[in-house]
């Protein structure tokens, strides 16, 4: 499985120093043990099947889809064998579609027999419920969103073309399209896939079993073959550490005003016209260079691993923290805003990478308050109607990535 996360982690620039997706570092010469992200050089396969069933009881296990595929049937056996395991239900209509068609073969029959039981889903297998989520609906749908909107970024662009010129894009053309909806080369491999069936499938998975660790205090392993998968993890863990340090920093600002800097109004600085709703009521301001003031001294973490269980598969884990709960509640109450402190502007620590280097004195590092354009979004899926406010900030962030470690 070619995984695109590994490899930017690999590369030859991000070997010395580990940074997170858009700005904040994620490991520092004092090794912070918060919002810290590791890599295994390779998995063995048979050791993480062997310690699953051992593993502490307050640790969770979530599926993707593609674990039950008949290639798999061994594994399949040995994990529901020892323990229960989670999927979300967008997972259950694929494994509903899978069970719909034709067995190609014996060992499919035998894998559907496994996870149906007299055509019921077997209870090795939960659906996972989100009554213990409740209050958090809106902040789970807001990063479902931001998430999808990575695979189909492309659509507009597309469909404008086609009517244009009566055609689908190609070579050059289509090239000119990832240009102008800002796609970095992961989001780009993303929205050329695409999500058809708008399923949500890999983004639910990956919000429900992250938002479920910091919310009801469990450990998670995710487990999927996807590059997608941990592709979307890596992007959803960086958005969630730099809205949970600008939530902080929201207030920080009014109760320590003295630790910043110079305060710059956006009125002039025509390079961030496209974020601003009301450009006069933005404004930046100095902050320090490095951010860990801005978080508990000592937080109550909670680890995330997300594992393709084969030999030499890949392996990546989060540590993010509990206190994260005060954020998605403000994300829940404002339909995504980062703070209620500061009247209708919402708080950035970075706008990296919506805009490269706003037009702001240099060798400086700011936070930003904006009184920012939104798009409105009403997402329905399962049943849920939510109005979503994404800001276009909110927007680039999701469809644009930092390709090469930085500080600020």
């Amino acid at each position: 499985m070619k995984n695109p996360v590994d490899e930017y982690f690999r590369s030859k620039r991000a070997l010395n120093l580990l940074h997170a997706d858009n700005g904040i570092v994620a490991r520092s010469a004092l090794r912070f043990h918060y919002f810290n992200y590791r890599l295994s050089d390779g998995i063995n396969g048979e050791k993480v099947l062997a310690k699953l069933p051992i593993l502490d009881k307050d640790v969770d296990v979530f599926c993707d889809t593609n674990i039950f595929a008949a290639p798999r049937l061994s594994l399949v056996k040995s994990l529901l064998k020892h323990r229960k395991v989670f999927v979300v239900a967008e997972a259950v209509s694929e494994l509903l579609d899978f069970r719909a068609r034709p067995a190609p073969s014996q060992v499919a029959r035998e894998l559907l027999d496994l996870i149906f039981d007299r055509g019921q889903l077997t209870t090795a297998i939960e659906v996972f419920d989100y009554h213990g989520l409740s209050d958090y609906r809106r902040a789970i749908i807001y990063y479902v969103t931001l998430l999808h909107i990575r695979k189909t970024v492309l659509r507009p662009f597309i469909r404008e073309f086609n009517e244009r010129h009566g055609r689908m894009p190609i070579g050059r053309e289509r090239a000119e399209l990832y240009k102008q909806a800002f796609l970095s080369p992961r989001a780009t491999r993303l929205a050329n896939k695409g999500d058809p069936n708008n399923r949500f499938t890999d983004e639910v998975t990956v919000v429900t079993a992250v938002i479920h660790s910091l919310i009801n205090q469990r450990d998670v392993v995710l487990l999927s073959f996807d590059a997608d998968i941990f592709d979307q993890f890596y992007k959803l863990t960086s958005l969630l550490r730099d809205d949970y340090a600008s939530f902080r920093l929201a207030d920080d600002y009014i109760e320590n005003a003295n630790r910043y800097g110079t305060k710059y109004c956006l009125g002039n600085y025509e390079d961030l016209d496209p974020l601003l709703l009301d450009k006069h009521a933005s404004f930046a301001v100095e902050r320090p260079h490095h951010l860990g003031y801005l978080l508990p001294e000592h937080p109550t973490n909670r680890l995330i691993h997300v594992i393709a269980p084969e030999a030499g598969g890949s392996g990546m884990w989060w540590a993010g923290m509990e206190e994260m709960r005060q954020l998605l509640s403000i994300k829940e109450t404002t339909f995504g805003r980062n703070t209620v402190r500061h009247g209708d502007k919402n708080a950035y620590i970075t706008l990296m990478p919506c805009i490269e280097r706003p037009q702001l004195p240099k060798k400086k590092t700011y936070a930003f308050f904006l009184s920012d354009q939104t798009l409105k979004v009403q997402w329905m899926n399962s049943g849920i109607l939510a109005p979503l406010r994404i800001s276009n900030a909110d927007f680039m962030r999701a469809v644009a990535d930092v390709e090469t470690p930085r500080r600020f």
